[in-house]
């Protein structure tokens, strides 16, 4: 693991650094004595200590990793919009938009209901 390079407190990232130099301590090999049992117990403590350095490394990863991302500016993102052609073809515009765009799909005029008025003009009588 290596520092997070960012603007937080210089102070979080020393610590950072020397647990993190703490934890490559405790985690190397242990000087070899005569007892099996002083060894035994020596390697208990060791590993009860790495743990709680590694947990702590991990939380203080965390502080700092979300201090960055608050002091980095939030970019909005870029939403592309691409159409699909009949032709197999993609363009910026859809098809519709072209004036020569025609479809057999599209709802026949004397399907429509004409638009109403002020005056009433133009509505279609219901009885």
């Amino acid at each position: 693991m290596t520092r997070p390079k960012n603007g937080t407190d210089d102070r979080l990232a020393r610590l950072y650094d020397l647990m993190l130099d703490r934890a490559l301590e405790l985690a190397g090999t242990p000087a070899a004595s005569g007892d099996q049992a002083a060894q035994d117990a020596g390697i208990e403590r060791r590993t009860r200590a790495l743990t709680a350095i590694v947990d702590r490394v991990l939380k203080l990863k965390a502080v700092l990793d979300a201090e960055q991302e608050a002091n980095e500016p939030q970019e909005e993102p870029v939403v592309r919009i691409e159409y699909a052609y009949p032709d197999g073809t993609s363009h910026d515009a859809p098809p519709w938009a072209n004036a020569d765009y025609g479809s057999d799909g599209a709802l026949p005029s004397h399907r429509l209901r004409k638009a109403f008025r002020k005056d009433r003009a133009g509505q279609v009588d219901d009885s």
